[in-house]
């Protein structure tokens, strides 16, 4: 229809659909907490979209009326290390849901539930821990991922298309593809060293500061120069350095916080976390915290224009509510 709509799964692992005014659609029970992110797919190319998402077992295909499409759940081959991945390559609705399992395969779906034919992948040296990423340059497609030790660059037949020697450990954050200036591959191994992979097989790293194996690393454009920046959020602080390597800001909390998430509204790229005692956080392209923030929350929280010209901030509390708090852009 166009309106926004708000889905969430509470600790029972039931999945309910609201709407903005916070009146229920529908519910439907999940067997177990929900690991992906949630896709909106067009299954059917009419138009009417679903909501596809797995569990560590299950992938689940839920229709606007908050059904079961056929065949879902998709029982899984083995229990996967990482969420599931949806890529449409060529926006045309034919969907690849790619699982990476503790068998050290990756299987790949298509929207129908059938194992996809033509994939032929040799499986992995160890398990994969970081999400299963596409990137297409100048129109060649990489799908890219890690385990803990080797990096897996491979095209859409699952045929190796990069090959490195790496002597470290990976962390488990995903793979970034960064194009400003020589177009590059990036993640941190387990020390928080960046790792930099090039498509003519060159490999180098840089140093942005020394971190725990349990960082956070992204990449994301923070201010606004086109190139990616460097994101860490490492247990209680944030630091968000330039392509260049300078220093933009960074953020001491008094609690660890979450994996940053990022929301571009009102002309900026802006850092989303929540603190471990209950506190949002969201900060401006200078580092300063939004107007009214930390606010009140305990889960990640989505942002969406309203009326007005504002913005509403969906999040959740532990005592079973959903609570919209309106901000400024």
């Amino acid at each position: 229809t166009g309106e926004n709509e708000i889905l969430v799964q509470d600790k029972n692992n039931m999945l309910y659909l609201l709407d903005t005014s916070g009146k229920e659609i529908w519910h439907v029970l999940i067997d177990a907490p929900i690991r992906s992110q949630i896709y909106q797919v067009d299954a059917y190319k009419n138009g009417k979209l679903q909501y596809l998402f797995s569990t560590a077992d299950k992938i689940y295909l839920v229709d606007r009326l908050g059904n079961f499409v056929d065949r879902y759940p998709l029982v899984l081959r083995a229990e996967t290390t990482v969420p599931v991945s949806v890529f449409d390559y060529d926006g045309n609705h034919n969907y690849r849901i790619f699982a990476a399992s503790n068998d050290n395969k990756v299987y790949v779906y298509d929207i129908s539930g059938n194992l996809l034919k033509g994939w032929d992948f040799a499986g992995t040296e160890n398990l994969v821990n970081s999400e299963i990423s596409h990137y297409s340059i100048s129109s060649e497609d990489f799908i890219v991922f890690h385990d803990s030790y080797k990096v897996y660059f491979v095209a859409r037949n699952g045929s190796e298309k990069l090959k490195f020697l790496t002597g470290f450990k990976f962390s488990d954050n995903a793979i970034y593809c960064d194009i400003s200036g020589t177009p590059k591959f990036v993640t941190t191994d387990e020390n928080g060293m960046v790792r930099r992979f090039f498509k003519d097989n060159r490999q180098d790293s840089i140093s942005r500061g020394e971190f725990s194996s349990r960082h956070h690393f992204a990449m994301k454009d923070i201010d606004l120069d086109g190139k990616a920046d460097y994101i860490f959020v490492d247990s209680a602080r944030l630091s968000v350095y330039g392509n260049n390597g300078k220093l933009l800001f960074d953020y001491g909390f008094d609690t660890d916080v979450s994996a940053p998430t990022f929301y571009r509204f009102g002309g900026q790229t802006r850092i989303g976390l929540v603190s471990a005692d209950g506190q949002l956080y969201l900060f401006n392209t200078n580092g300063t915290l939004h107007e009214d923030f930390p606010l009140s929350g305990e889960v990640p929280f989505s942002i969406c224009e309203s009326e007005g010209g504002n913005y509403s901030l969906v999040t959740g509390t532990g005592k079973g509510r959903i609570v919209n708090y309106r901000i400024t852009k």
